[in-house]
């Protein structure tokens, strides 16, 4: 039988790259299937298909917040348990986790059942796309508890020494997803009930490739009602907590972004921000991937009191970062023509806008990777208040100043640069909290 990872023994670097390779791996296969569906949308619906979908698009920011909420909280906790060898415990945490998980993507279907309208409105929708985004997400929220599961099983399944499965389980979800929108969109010419329709195939599916982890003979986690305390919840939303802030603050950040280059640009300056939005969430999704990696490394270890493994891993994931970043800066600043052709055949207007922005918006990731693996390291240690501040200040106080702010003396360059702005100032603060944090454990 193939041996499983020891997360408390093996080479940390080699730990670190056999969790991240998978990780990654789920995160782009998450990444490119946002990436196809807006394709063919743009393709098949045209623009104001393209835009509607970029309105639509913080209701999954919602349901990443909390599948990561408690998939994350849940999972740190349960490996902080059992580093410590509070198995029973673990369990406990676990079904816990599943439970809060399935009440609150309930209360999410009910909210679009009997409140479609408004929330739409509420995302941004005018009079014009408002049916197009109704379609869309009268289907989406529908799937909710689908939407929230598959997310939190996932986070559970890789910290449960499986990140294999768990990759295996987002790639053949969203491969189903992509295909269907083809078939969808184009040759049965269902427009976004169609995209909307094929979207939920890939969490369903999802769900039933990680529910094969809990029939195998080696898994250590499984529900257990027996020993069922919520006594940990306090716990599960403290540790996850940060984690609920940067999902939710990205659909934030569209939704305010979309009311701002809306006022400067209208439904062009939309669809120009959902094509740079598209090409950032394709590299966030890979910074994602190495937060996912050392998060089950990093908090088995903590509750191990492995100080020094849980500082090799975070060191190890920051020079991945950097690299990344650097990369990416310079792939918007040499070829933001050809990234932008991918998503539209406007040579207009349309393209200017977009080539502008993916220039000056690109710097963000030399900053965001390092920002995001802080964030996790502090997560994954319990100083709860550090991660959970700088999600706030790069997800929505640093935001929400810069977009106020630099429109008015830069225009739209201004919201282009909002980003890269908030990314460098919370890099300084994580770095003087990281200080901190290593005087007190001295």
């Amino acid at each position: 039988m193939k041996k499983r990872p020891d997360l408390l023994n093996d080479n940390v670097e080699s730990l670190v790259l056999k969790y991240m390779i998978p990780s990654v791996a789920g995160m782009l296969g998450l990444s490119a299937c946002i990436f196809f569906d807006t394709l063919f949308v743009g393709k098949g619906i045209g623009d104001n298909g393209l835009a509607a979908l970029n309105i639509a698009v913080p209701i999954f920011n919602f349901y990443n917040s909390i599948g990561y909420l408690l998939g994350v909280g849940g999972a740190t906790t349960m490996s902080i348990a059992i580093g410590r060898k509070q198995h029973k415990k673990a369990h406990s945490i676990f079904t816990v986790s599943i439970i809060f998980s399935l009440i609150i993507g309930l209360i999410f279907t009910l909210g679009g059942i009997f409140f479609i309208n408004p929330i739409a409105r509420f995302f941004g929708a005018s009079e014009e796309l408002l049916p197009l985004v109704t379609d869309y997400l009268s289907i989406i929220l529908y799937a909710s508890i689908l939407f929230i599961l598959s997310i939190t099983l996932n986070v559970f399944v890789r910290n449960d020494k499986a990140p294999k499965l768990a990759m295996w389980a987002v790639i053949l979800g969203n491969f189903s997803n992509i295909i269907l929108d083809y078939i969808l969109i184009f040759p049965l010419d269902l427009g976004m009930k169609g995209a909307a329709i094929a979207t939920i195939t890939a969490p369903t599916i999802s769900i039933i490739v990680l529910s094969l982890h809990f029939i195998r003979s080696h898994n250590s986690i499984h529900i257990n009602f027996t020993n069922l305390t919520f006594e940990h919840s306090p716990k599960i939303f403290k540790n996850g907590a940060s984690s609920l802030v940067m999902e939710l603050s990205a659909g934030l950040i569209i939704f305010t972004f979309n009311l701002s280059v809306f006022k400067l640009k209208g439904d062009l300056g939309i669809a120009a921000y959902s094509i740079i939005a598209n090409l950032s969430m394709i590299v966030t999704a890979i910074y994602y991937g190495v937060s996912q990696a050392i998060q089950p490394i990093i908090s088995i270890n903590y509750g191990a009191d492995n100080k020094k493994r849980v500082l090799k891993a975070f060191k190890f994931a920051n020079k991945i970062a950097l690299a990344i970043g650097v990369l990416c800066f310079l792939l918007g600043l040499i070829f933001p023509k050809q990234l932008t052709s991918i998503f539209t055949n406007d040579r207009g207007e349309l393209l200017k806008l977009t080539i502008t922005g993916i220039k000056l918006y690109f710097m963000t990731f030399i900053f965001s990777g390092l920002n995001i693996v802080a964030i996790t390291y502090f997560q994954c240690t319990e100083k709860t208040r550090f991660s959970t501040t700088l999600s706030f200040l790069r997800g929505i106080i640093l935001v929400m100043i810069g977009v106020f702010i630099l429109p008015k003396f830069l225009g739209i360059d201004g919201i282009w640069l909002t980003i890269p702005i908030s990314e460098i100032l919370t890099l300084i603060v994580a770095i003087i909290f990281y200080i901190i944090s290593k005087k007190k454990s001295k």
